[in-house]
């Protein structure tokens, strides 16, 4: 059974890929997780790049879950659109 949270990350995550958007964690200093990222491996084997080599990730739920694994950077969950 689904929580009301999660029910609304599921409902904002569907709206946020209709309308063609990309889930990103974004650190303070501009740089984005990258695509080839062991996040199980911890903040360690965090690779950090420019956006269009960042690891999209499918639901806000699993972004918001790893964005807390991170200590030294202060970062960010965020969406992203095409021009």
């Amino acid at each position: 059974m689904k929580t009301a949270s999660q029910e609304r990350y599921t409902d904002r995550t569907c709206a946020i890929i209709k309308r063609g958007g990309r889930i990103l964690i974004k650190a303070e200093d501009g740089w984005y997780v990258g695509g080839w990222s062991n996040i199980a491996g911890g903040e360690d084997y965090i690779l950090w790049t420019s956006r269009p080599h960042a690891q999209e990730f499918g639901d806000l739920t699993v972004a918001f879950a790893v964005s807390k694994i991170f200590t030294r950077k202060k970062v960010k969950v965020v969406t992203v659109y095409r021009r």
